[in-house]
């Protein structure tokens, strides 16, 4: 069985990636939502051709392996062994290197599992399609693990998405036959607000005072690069370096939530914020935690700047993308900044802004 890397060009300057396996002599077609500039006019596109050909790579590779599995047919010999709660608590096991909210939204979901099952284990081939579209119908009515509200609907479609993924392991590892979620559609999503502050806002934000200054440079930092709490908690000096042929200075990491390395540019002026270099060795951010304490010392800091809104530390990468979107960036530029995997993630900060709109809606003035 063999899979293949193709092209569809679908504009001027970019062409979409599929897989195409070959089945019975036949060649199909996988969608894997990968996008590329067709003649990349920079070593930033060319950087980012190569990460997304990569990207695609991997997904060739694991479909590859996933019909040859199918061709067999050979079951693991734990496929008899493992029980439902015992396999996905594995997973969760096996995941405590990635993101910490990763993790516990996994533990959160099997405890809605248990709680659903009224504590009930079953066999891992069990958990079927029908036991799948019964848990979907729990999810529905459920309320939250540590109040009597009802689950929000993003909360749903987490959760259902997350044992769908469990799921979809178990048949990767070649402990079940057949993958019950294949066919069961997730729970839609609902739209949400990303608040994020505006260039004015910023601006106020740096000539306010705040009871902690490492936090303050910390979060400016995070509004003008984009950055995740995770990823710069660690930072140290010799982490950000200039570039004398690209003339640019720039961060080289690896994203604690995905896992990627990440080479990142960013402006002079994010650089100028974080003040005196110190040895390379010495983290930049000194004493920045993720803690009730400091998240309640940025709110009191936001509030002392006359900005009246519920604004937490991750609210700065929504800054940082929906700014960029605001300056005309290509949204695959945003895509790459942003360290996202999925283009369908980046979109959501492609919505036109109340600013544009309001511009747009100027422009009709005197027609009648």
């Amino acid at each position: 069985m063999k899979v293949k890397i193709r092209k569809n060009k679908n504009s001027k300057n970019q062409s979409t990636l599929y897989l195409a396996p070959y089945v019975n002599g036949r060649e199909g077609y996988y969608k894997i939502d990968l996008h590329v500039f067709t003649k990349p006019n920079s070593l930033a596109e060319r950087e980012y051709n190569k990460e997304v050909l990569r990207k695609a790579e991997i997904l060739r590779i694991k479909l590859e392996g996933e019909l040859q599995e199918q061709e067999t047919g050979i079951l693991s010999p734990q496929s008899n062994r493992l029980t439902f709660y015992e396999f996905f608590e594995k997973i969760i096991e096996e995941s405590k290197y990635k993101s910490i909210s990763h993790v516990d939204t996994l533990k959160g979901v099997l405890k809605h599992l248990k709680k659903f099952r009224k504590g009930r284990d079953l066999k891992l081939s069990e958990f079927d399609d029908v036991m799948l579209l019964r848990f979907k119908e729990y999810l529905y009515t459920a309320t939250a693990l540590k109040s009597s509200d009802p689950l929000k609907t993003n909360s749903k479609s987490v959760y259902f998405d997350k044992v769908k993924s469990v799921l979809y392991e178990a048949k990767r590892r070649k402990l079940v036959s057949n993958n019950p979620a294949e066919n069961i559609k997730g729970i839609k999503m609902e739209e949400t607000e990303r608040p994020h502050l505006n260039e004015m806002e910023l601006k106020t934000l740096k000539s306010t005072p705040c009871e902690n200054e490492s936090l303050k440079k910390a979060f400016l930092f995070c509004c003008l690069t984009g950055l995740r709490h995770s990823d710069i908690s660690k930072l140290r000096w010799g982490d950000i370096q200039y570039s004398t042929d690209q003339q640019v200075w720039k961060l080289l990491f690896r994203q604690k939530k995905t896992g990627s390395i990440q080479y990142h540019p960013i402006d002079y002026s994010a650089y100028q914020i974080l003040g005196e270099r110190g040895a390379d060795d010495k983290l930049v951010f000194e004493g920045l935690v993720y803690s009730t304490w400091q998240n309640t010392i940025l709110l009191n800091w936001v509030k002392s700047a006359g900005i009246d809104r519920h604004i937490t530390f991750h609210c700065s990468r929504h800054t940082y993308a929906t700014l960029l979107v605001s300056k005309d960036t290509n949204i695959y530029t945003i895509m790459n900044l942003m360290g996202h995997k999925n283009i369908n993630t980046t979109q959501i900060y492609a919505k036109v802004t109340d600013t544009q709109k309001n511009i747009a809606a100027t422009k009709l003035n005197g027609i009648i």
